[in-house]
């Protein structure tokens, strides 16, 4: 079967929404059992920076294991969507496309992490949300002064126009 170019994108897109959703999903599930949370601890709750990289580190291989076990193994091998089989080139090696395939979508699952700025464990720009919500907080004087007679007001826009005054 040979599919165009847009079902292609369309099919990996989805693909890799469920292997994020998926990968994910399950390790929060198993961040309740304590062993698994002695094996990999949260990286937030770790007492200095040299632990937390380390934490983080070991976040983002659990969640690329899990993704690439269900993109290689589930979704590639077992449920035969290979991409460059449905994209024209009948004769190429299986497990060659297999492995391409699940690059792509485990590639794809983590860009789609970003996308949807889910907290994918260990996945760029997962705390950014926390930090961009804190309050900004401007200190300092606003001084109000009527314009004089001629004055050329800046609007900001880079446009001028000059100021009229009404003489009493």
């Amino acid at each position: 079967m040979k599919i165009d170019g847009v079902s292609a994108i369309a099919v990996i897109l989805i693909l890799s929404f469920a292997i994020n959703r998926i990968a994910t999903g399950l390790l929060f599930l198993l961040s309740f059992l304590k062993p698994w949370a002695r094996f990999l601890p949260e990286a937030a709750s770790q007492p200095n920076d040299r632990l937390r990289i380390r934490a983080e580190k070991k976040q983002k291989l659990v969640y690329f294991t899990f993704a690439g076990v269900l993109a290689m193994g589930v979704f590639a091998g077992y449920g035969t969507v290979r991409i460059l089989s449905v994209s024209g080139f009948p004769s190429i090696n299986p497990m060659l496309d297999v492995i391409l395939t699940g690059l792509i979508l485990v590639a794809g699952s983590d860009r789609i992490a970003d996308l949807l700025k889910t907290r994918a464990p260990g996945a760029a720009g997962a705390g950014a949300i926390a930090e961009s919500s804190k309050p900004i907080e401007v200190t300092g004087t606003l001084t109000m002064i009527e314009p004089a007679a001629g004055v050329v007001e800046n609007k900001g826009n880079g446009s001028l126009r000059k100021l009229q005054t009404e003489a009493t």
